[in-house]
This record gives C-alpha cells, sequence and structure tokens, in this order.
C-alpha cells in the first residue's frame, strides 16, 4: 500500500511536507518537528517515490505524529501538497519544505500563543523568518500587512514558511494551482488574502533554505515568468521594484561562484 492514515480527531496545527529524493535534508527538518514540546499537531508527508531510502525512513517508526504519508510516484509538488492537505486535520496548517526546519523545540509553541492571543480564526498568520543561505543564517523582518502590500504594490510576498494558514481558507481559496512548477504558494497567499486578513505575528518560527528548488540558477526564468504570470492574473501591476530586486539579488548569488572561477 502507498499510503498511510492514522485516525485522529482534528488538531491545532497540521505541517505538511512533499518531498522526493533529499532524505538527508528531510531527517533535519523532522528532527526539528520531533523536538517540539507542543504536541497539539499532526504530521502529513507526501513523498513522490523517492529511491534514496525516504520511504523506509517514512515507515520506520521514529516520526512522532506521523498521521498519513504515501510514497508513490505524483504529477508534482503542488499535486503532493494537494493530496497531503486532504489528509490533514488541522485548524492551521504550515507547509514546510524537506529542507526547511524549525527554529527550536518551542517554536509551535510560540506560534500556537500567538495565534491564539490575537484570537484568529481564518486567514493568514504570518511571521519573520530565518533564511539560510549556504553557510549563514539571516532574519527576514516582515512588515505589518498595510505596508507589506504597498512595498509589493498590492500583493505581499509572503513565503509559505513564514505562515500559518487557517485550513478552510486555504480550502475555500481553491487549494494549490497545479498550473505552476514553482509558485502555486504564491498564487493561493494572493487569493487567501483577497477574501481573508492576512496578520503579522510575532516571532519567527521557521529557518527556510534559500537553496532549494525555486533558487536554482536553473529554474530562475520559470519563477520569474510565473511570478509576473500570477500578479496579472491578480491585477497588481506585475513586477515592482522589490521582486525585481530580489531576482537580481537571487541571480548575482547563482552566478558569482562561477564568476570567480574564471
Amino acid at each position: 500500500m502507498p499510503s498511510h492514515r492514522r485516525a485522529k480527531g482534528q488538531v491545532f496545527f497540521s505541517i505538511l511536507i512533499a518531498t522526493y529524493n533529499v532524505k538527508n535534508k528531510l531527517v533535519s527538518c523532522i528532527n526539528s518537528i520531533n523536538s517540539q514540546e507542543f504536541s497539539d499537531y499532526d504530521l502529513v508527508i507526501a513523498d513522490g517515490g523517492s529511491d534514496d531510502g525516504t520511504s523506509e525512513y517514512i515507515k520506520s517508526g521514529v516520526i512522532k505524529n506521523l498521521s498519513w504519508h504515501k510514497s508513490a510516484p505524483d504529477n508534482g509538488i503542488y499535486y503532493a501538497l494537494n493530496e497531503a492537505l486532504e489528509n490533514a486535520s488541522g485548524k492551521w496548517i504550515l507547509v514546510l519544505g524537506a529542507d526547511d526546519v524549525l527554529v527550536d523545540s518551542d517554536a509551535l509553541n510560540r506560534a500556537y500563543q500567538q495565534i491564539t492571543f490575537k484570537k484568529l480564526i481564518k486567514g493568514i498568520a504570518y511571521s519573520n523568518l530565518f533564511i539560510s543561505r549556504r553557510n549563514s543564517v539571516s532574519l527576514k523582518e516582515y512588515p505589518e500587512i498595510d505596508k507589506f502590500r504597498r512595498q509589493y504594490k498590492g500583493g505581499a510576498f509572503i513565503h509559505h514558511q513564514s505562515a500559518f494558514i487557517a485550513r478552510e481558507s486555504l480550502i475555500q481559496a481553491g487549494r494549490f494551482s497545479v498550473n505552476y512548477r514553482v509558485h502555486s504558494d504564491y498564487d493561493l497567499m494572493l487569493t487567501i488574502q483577497e477574501g481573508s486578513d492576512a496578520v503579522k505575528i510575532n516571532g519567527a518560527f521557521v529557518i527556510f533554505n534559500a537553496d532549494g528548488y525555486s533558487s536554482k540558477l536553473c529554474n530562475l526564468w520559470m519563477s520569474f515568468l510565473e511570478i509576473y504570470r500570477i500578479r496579472k492574473l491578480h491585477q497588481l501591476y506585475p513586477m515592482p521594484i522589490r521582486l525585481l530586486a530580489l531576482y537580481f539579488s537571487i541571480l548575482v548569488r547563482r552566478i558569482a561562484p562561477f564568476l570567480f572561477k574564471i
């Protein structure tokens, strides 16, 4: 059987992970989740049929609060995430990359305290985000949502790793579009923002690996085009200065090692 479900009632958080052939990174991600002192969550893992031992690791019994998993070929990350979402029971959804980690053992507890203190029941609760690049980690501080939207001409660029999304808001928005390969999460964030609130919560809970799939040099042009298409679809200014600057900085970081070799 390619999938497994553990019967369970609704929890506060569901953590969704789509993964493929990155077992070593996945282990680090899972270790950060296993270390959590907060226990009112479940973990849902969609593996696209890895052949590096990922399936055996998921089935090993070492993963706490694993409520559902599958290890079978799929049609890409957003198919996998939609399947994971169907099997998540949490009131709030956190989507992690297999190469991301929770910042410490109190991360989920602090997020829970912030969400309940602000009495949030829908939309997006977003936070600051630690960003890992090669051998360095820096803190990305996001502004309050009104300023955030102004900076990005109406469409705040919220990383999914920094966002806890109310499950009902996510489902009402139509889940992840499979028309994109890199930035369906941005499309979904914009759709949710159009129908619900996005609220800044204090702290930073995740270390995001900025050297992942969307930032690879071979995917950079596709990433740029998808952002352009998504913003036009949402009737936003196609490419504000801040996004152009972001892509330029990524491009410089990617080509610099090659330039220094010349």
